[in-house]
């Protein structure tokens, strides 16, 4: 019965439930203030009207018929019964969901048709309007649900749909219960001004709930924020009336309400809550990837929900036409500067199979995969020779994750997207959210060590081989190779990905209780039990390097010599001189060596454009360079660590009296240590790839 109810990732498909649907639990799971809900789907209206028989609808051009015919639709669908398979499973939704004494919002949602964007869709908004009703309790689910799909009827929606080419008889609706928002002051936010497209936050609020302000039964305040200087200038009306919820009086409808006196010429929000509408507008902006018109509610404690999200439709001549937020903050590493196309094309498809292989692992399901299959292919993108993020496909794609509301805020701090690590503030529920996930992670993690083992020993098995005869290969041979290597690595890859979530996942622990327990204020602390330990690969290479240049720094005139190498004519001869054992045999063979296990690892060593040590080795000579003249050792380096560790463990004794606090933090330090290793491995892996 799941096709006649969705619910978790059944609701992120658009198709099924409609795009304020898909919308709102996908802002949910990304971490958003958005109240739990569920859907009755396209296909539950689908069986309900199954044998409802319709004239063929009217023409657009006679307003008395299409009225006549709207009107009788509704009345034909209010007047059915809602199927018994439906009603069970919703009626048992909404007390799981919304509390057996619990109050729902229950709305429409017009599914995209054939030829047919759908409501709130982000290329054209396509109005459904499609009917609410809030403060609904249990025993008026049902006939509020027909309701809801009687809308696909109301005489309005009829004639846009009309007007528009589509047929009116051929609308679908969706249906969503969202926990009702008990709102003492409710909004709708621009982050653009609806009036000409500027940049600036337009927001109205009234006293009491939402509709107060879409139907413009209230008395609204109006503020407006410039995205240059973000002070908020208000123009406060004198508020004499609000909406609030049914009374006996109204028999179930919303009631309208007298505003106290001594509210009636007060702002109905602070400059705070303001600032707070603000910056939650942006970052919903920021995860869409474009304006938006957003619907929210506060609540008597000052709890902030949003209620909707939809695309802006903005003046044409002021529309952005590529509303997109690009970011290149963590990309520039790999792949610095301009990047051929094959590099670009390389990367895209690596991305895609990565992180599909990786969202597997973490317990995102095939069916919301199947549904973001646009976003996997647009994760990275070319923009004037330089390669990007695409930042509302990681949001959407992220999102898919159930641990991605307590990893954000770190998340974004590495993206450049926040300039804390404390990410949005927690959402309602989060401590039962987080115990309901840990047995599924804690089984996930416990697996982990294992899969990265024999990750590891695939790979470095795979390399060897490839390293043993690809040179000698024909072209037949090495197409069939290409091709063997990434089928595995969309299989295998994705752990490296889900290392990065673990990861995340101890370092959050760790500082928070580095602060609570330690006092810690910045990341010093955690940054020092993090040295020592064993070498990870990337390590082990300047290690190398350091090694060779202490060889050089032995011998007076090799190291003359490589100072002076500069030129690539120059190095080239000291190379060949070199490896030849003109300056000894121990740092040819240590030079060798070096160029054997780490001769893939380069400055910009994803471009496959740009040249490495092992096929240009004198380029060795350029890294060895600076080390020669700092004078640097190897036991100078492992020095310094152990000294930084050894400072660290000081200072966390007088910080944290408690031996079993040291202990756990100890023991989290000692698997984040581990995750930054096998991130450094698996990032030396996929340069060798």
């Amino acid at each position: 019965m799941t096709e006649m109810l969705a619910r978790g990732e059944f609701l992120l498909d658009a198709a099924t439930v409609g795009n304020k649907f898909a919308r709102l639990e996908s802002m949910r799971l990304a971490g958003f203030p958005v109240p739990r809900l569920f859907c009755l789907p396209a296909t539950a209206f689908d069986l309900a009207v199954a044998d409802l028989e319709l004239p063929p609808p009217p023409t657009v051009t006679d307003l008395a018929e299409v009225k006549e015919w709207s009107l009788a639709a509704a009345k034909a669908v209010t007047g059915l019964a809602v199927p018994r398979s439906v009603a069970e499973r919703a009626l048992a939704e909404f007390d799981d969901v919304i509390g057996v004494n619990g109050l729902a919002a229950v709305r429409a949602c017009v599914v995209p048709a054939a030829g047919q964007p759908g409501e709130d869709d982000v290329s054209d908004p396509f109005a459904g309007m499609s009917e609410s009703f809030l403060y609904v309790p249990r025993e008026d689910l049902l006939t509020r649900i027909l309701g809801c799909w009687a809308s696909a009827y109301k005489p309005e929606a009829v004639l846009y749909r009309l007007r528009r080419g589509a047929d009116p008889a051929a609308t679908r609706i969706a249906v969503g219960v969202q926990r009702m928002v008990l709102g003492a002051r409710s909004f709708v936010a621009f982050t653009r001004d609806p009036r000409d497209g500027a940049a600036r936050h337009v927001i109205a609020a009234a006293y009491g709930i939402g509709e107060g302000v879409v139907r413009e039964k209230a008395d609204v305040d109006h503020f407006f924020v410039p995205a240059d200087t973000g002070a908020v200038h208000a123009e406060v009306a004198s508020k004499r009336h609000k909406v609030g919820p049914p009374t006996v009086d109204t028999r179930g409808e919303l009631a309208l309400l007298d505003v106290p006196t001594e509210l009636a010429d007060v702002p109905v929000l602070r400059d705070d809550m303001v600032g707070r509408i603000v910056e939650l507008a942006n970052r919903i902006e920021r995860y869409f990837g474009g304006p938006q018109d957003i619907e929210g509610a506060v609540t008597e404690d000052g709890e902030l929900f949003v209620v909707q999200a939809r695309p802006m439709v903005l003046p044409e001549a002021t529309a952005p036409a590529r509303d997109v937020l690009w970011s290149n903050n963590n990309v520039t590493e790999s792949y610095p500067g301009v990047s051929s196309t094959l590099t670009y094309t390389v990367a895209r498809e690596f991305y895609r199979l990565i992180f599909l292989d990786a969202y597997r692992r973490l317990g995102v399901s095939e069916r919301s995969l199947r549904a973001n299959t646009h976003h996997l292919e647009r994760m990275v993108g070319l923009l004037n020779g330089r390669v990007f993020y695409r930042l509302d496909a990681w949001y959407a794609l992220h999102g898919q994750m159930r641990a991605f509301e307590f990893i954000q805020g770190w998340w974004e701090h590495g993206m450049g997207l926040a300039e804390g690590s404390d990410g949005p503030p927690p959402r309602p529920g989060r401590r039962l959210r987080a115990l309901r996930l840990a047995p599924g992670l804690a089984r996930r993690v416990a697996r982990h060590p294992g899969e990265v083992r024999a990750f590891l020993r695939w790979w470095d098995g795979t390399a060897a081989g490839a390293a043993e005869r690809i040179d000698e290969a024909g072209p037949a041979e090495l197409v069939r190779f290409y091709r063997r290597i990434w089928a595995q690595v969309g299989v295998r890859w994705g752990v490296t990905i889900t290392n990065s979530v673990y990861s995340i996942l101890a370092t959050v622990a760790l500082d928070a209780l580095l602060r609570r327990w330690a006092g810690q204020r910045d990341l010093s602390l955690m940054l020092g039990l993090l040295s020592g330990g064993a070498d990870n690969r990337s390590l082990a290479g300047l290690r190398s390097a350091i090694a060779i240049a202490e060889l050089v720094g032995a011998d007076p005139v090799l190291r003359e010599r490589v100072l002076r190498a500069e030129e690539p004519g120059a190095a080239k001869a000291l190379w060949t001189d070199l490896v030849a054992g003109r300056y000894g045999r121990a740092v040819a063979d240590a030079a060798v060596e070096h160029l054997r296990r780490y001769g893939d690892r380069a400055a910009g060593d994803l471009k496959l454009e740009q040249p490495t040590p092992r096929q240009r080795p004198w380029m060795l000579l350029d890294m060895v360079r600076p080390l020669v003249s700092q004078g640097r050792t190897v036991r100078d380096s492992r020095a310094d660590e152990r000294g930084v560790r050894r400072e660290t463990e000081q200072a966390l004794r007088l910080a944290c009296p408690g031996r079993t606090r040291r202990l756990v933090l100890r023991g989290l330090a000692s698997a984040l240590r581990w995750c930054v290793k096998a991130r450094e491995d698996t990032r030396f892996c996929r340069t060798e790839l």
